[in-house]
């Protein structure tokens, strides 16, 4: 039975690490973003969206959200500022190949 390419490969749940840089954060410190986005080992160069969604733990009126551009081998990033300091939950929406997936993480902003 011959398989089709694209249909294996869809199977296949796409994985999104989400790191940033620095990863100790201060206070208006240009902070970049970055969604590694892979499927079956191999990068994910073709995601419809990569967004960054960054939300005040104790205030969620306190969002920022950034779009991510392609650096290459499946790597988006994103650059932004947090003005105030606190817990902020970064939520990466990666869509790509008719799936979604949005990894969490916590990120303390130092003063």
């Amino acid at each position: 039975m011959n398989m089709n390419m694209d249909m294996d490969m869809s199977m296949e749940p796409i994985k999104v690490e989400l790191h940033w840089s620095p990863e100790e954060v201060v206070v208006n410190q240009k902070v970049t973003f970055e969604a590694v986005v892979t499927q079956d080992n191999s990068a994910v160069d073709d995601a419809k969206e990569v967004l960054f969604e960054i939300v005040k733990k104790d205030d969620d009126g306190h969002k920022m959200e950034l779009k991510g551009k392609l650096v290459g081998d499946g790597i988006y990033q994103a650059e932004g500022t947090l003005e105030t300091e606190g817990q902020y939950i970064v939520t990466s929406h990666v869509t790509a190949r008719t799936q979604h997936s949005m990894p969490n993480k916590e990120l303390i902003v130092k003063p």
